[in-house]
């Protein structure tokens, strides 16, 4: 769950860089759907994790995933202030939820009387 965590942070990170950064129409496309992508399985690694506490942080995680997903292939969500506002609240949203899970413990397993 850290390891999980820590990369899912580390891409919420990256998303809130990247709506301070002038990319080109392609290098927004291709950066969301990426990025998109790679918190999707990461979200739904957490959610399917035996050994999550908390799998309710996968599906917080999982929302703004899918959204920064859907968002390339809508022109208008690629461009301007909404790419900006976008990109910096779906970062934040998913630094914290990955930060989060790191922070988890595992669950115990249960003992066997």
């Amino acid at each position: 769950m850290k390891r999980l965590g820590t990369v899912t942070g580390i891409i919420g990170v990256w998303l809130i860089i990247t709506a301070f950064l002038k990319f080109s129409p392609a290098g927004v496309l291709w950066n969301n759907l990426l990025v998109g992508v790679f918190t999707i399985v990461l979200s739904l690694m957490i959610i399917t994790e035996k050994s999550a506490k908390n799998t309710w942080l996968g599906w917080i995680s999982l929302i703004p995933s899918l959204f920064i997903f859907v968002s390339t292939f809508i022109e208008f969500l690629r461009v301007g202030q909404t790419y900006f506002w976008m990109n910096l609240i779906c970062g934040i949203l998913i630094a914290v939820v990955g930060f989060s899970a790191m922070a988890q413990k595992a669950k115990q397993p249960k003992e066997d009387k």
